[in-house]
């Protein structure tokens, strides 16, 4: 019986050091360094997907250079008569998918429709106000009051029955890192158009490497002259099903105003707009491919923008919407519809040293064992330095630091995850039990070996038989 309470003793004493083990990891907590950790609610994992995603998306503007002939007095005159054509294109998002500087967008945006770009040069003012000019100056018209720039825009001229062509060049596309390469603010001080203050920031001239037209699948891959780039995996849309939630990252138009003014040009052109919309049907195209009907905001200039599943995988691209203006029904492009672009551009789409090391660095930051802060910080300084113009990274780098500062040390390897140590609470708890049984069966043993001394001792030597 000795030996069996000495080895349960043992235990006891054993599993007592462990549970203060334990308690103490507890006592150690992931400390605070403010109300909220920047990144979000970090609790959800698609707020953290959505995170580490964001880096990757790029704002893309397609820019073209175009001239109008009007027919004034049985007179062709071409605009602009003096200077450079003008600038007309349209806006909209993408997203790298590889670590060389592939950008995912739709088509239509690098693309634009000959329509739209008719109606964008109205819309330019320098143009509004030559043809205003040229116009007012036409001895053939009697004109009650001289026509305005607006009155260009608002479509004016064929209400007097002025015949209009145009004529456009080979587009430019321009692709723009977000605000965690850029910085915050994108408007130089004496920007005063949208254009001028985007061309205000550093940005890459895009090539267009595959597509396929609106008519069937809306998508092109882009490549811009960078390496190392933040990536954005792809998911099958296959697994997207009605009443899912999907998370938008792009640069819509609305977000280009200024609430403070009520208008005009924000010092923001480069931060990205997240939103949440609601799956409200699966169809199909025409070609038989995927289209993934969605509600919520989706606006202008999110068009070719990354749609992501809960895991932050691209799974649509934004591709258009209805007729009513309210935006509140889209469509996007079906993931499975890039991989074949993918394929025929013989495309590397595995994540890259930076993007690796910043979804290592943010799942680390975004940890609750004790210890991560430290571990955090440390991770994030590093990236920080191998990557200087991740700016992005700051906020995560002052939180993670002055919360190392002050999380508490009360275990001989802080650094050490509650994972672990549960593990290593395992392994010694299986290590006593084998202990106490090994114990009990000696125990026994032996107490089976002094009862045969005991009997042979009073039992009488059996004499010897010959043989």
């Amino acid at each position: 019986m000795f030996s069996r309470s000495r080895a349960w003793a043992g235990a006891r004493g054993l599993a007592a050091t462990l549970a203060l083990a334990v308690s103490l990891v507890a006592l150690s907590s992931p400390a605070s360094a403010g109300p909220r950790p920047p990144g979000g609610a970090l609790a959800d994992p698609v707020v953290r997907a959505v995170d580490v995603a964001e880096p990757a998306v790029v704002r893309i503007a397609t820019l073209y250079q175009g001239t109008i002939t009007l027919r004034l007095c049985g007179v062709s005159v071409t605009l602009p008569e003096a200077g450079l054509p003008y600038t007309v294109g349209a806006l909209g998002s993408g997203a790298f998918i590889s670590a060389h500087g592939d950008v995912l967008t739709a088509e239509h945006v690098v693309d634009v429709p000959p329509q739209d770009l008719e109606q964008a040069i109205f819309q330019n003012s320098r143009a509004a106000a030559d043809i205003a000019a040229v116009v007012n100056s036409a001895p053939c018209l009697r004109l009650t009051a001289p026509l305005t720039p607006d009155d260009v825009t608002a479509g004016a001229l064929p209400a007097l029955g002025i015949a209009t062509a145009t004529q456009f060049g080979d587009p430019s596309i321009q692709v723009w890192r977000g605000t965690g390469f850029m910085g915050v603010s994108a408007a130089g001080p004496d920007s005063n158009s949208l254009s001028q203050a985007l061309f205000d920031a550093p940005h890459q001239t895009a090539s267009v490497e595959v597509s396929s037209v609106f008519q069937q699948d809306d998508v092109a891959i882009l490549h811009v002259g960078l390496d190392d780039t933040p990536s954005i995996q792809l998911d099958q849309a296959t697994s997207v099903a009605p009443q899912d939630h999907l998370t938008i990252i792009g640069f819509p138009g609305n977000g280009d105003l200024d609430p403070l003014l009520g208008g005009g040009l924000s010092d923001n052109l480069l931060t990205p707009s997240v939103n949440i919309v609601n799956v409200s049907a699966i169809k199909h195209n025409r070609n038989g491919s995927l289209l993934i009907q969605v509600g919520g905001n989706v606006e202008h200039g999110d068009s070719g923008g990354p749609a992501l599943d809960s895991e932050g995988r691209i799974v649509g691209i934004v591709s258009f919407g209805g007729p009513d203006s309210r935006g509140e029904t889209a469509f996007l492009r079906s993931s499975d519809s890039v991989q074949a672009l993918i394929t025929r551009g013989s495309l590397d789409t595995r994540p890259g040293q930076f993007q690796q090391k910043w979804a290592h660095a943010f799942g680390v930051y975004a940890a609750s064992y004790a210890g991560h802060w430290h571990a955090a910080a440390a991770e994030l300084d590093a990236l920080a330095g191998q990557y200087p113009d991740f700016q992005a990274i700051g906020p995560y780098r002052v939180f993670a630091d002055t919360a190392a500062s002050h999380e508490t040390a009360t275990t001989a390897t802080q650094v050490l995850s509650l994972p672990i140590l549960l593990a290593a609470a395992g392994v010694v708890v299986v290590v006593l039990v084998v202990l106490s049984i090994v114990a009990v069966a000696r125990a026994r043993s032996r107490r089976k070996a002094r009862q045969r001394a005991v009997a042979e001792a009073a039992t009488p030597p059996t004499p010897a038989v010959p043989v």
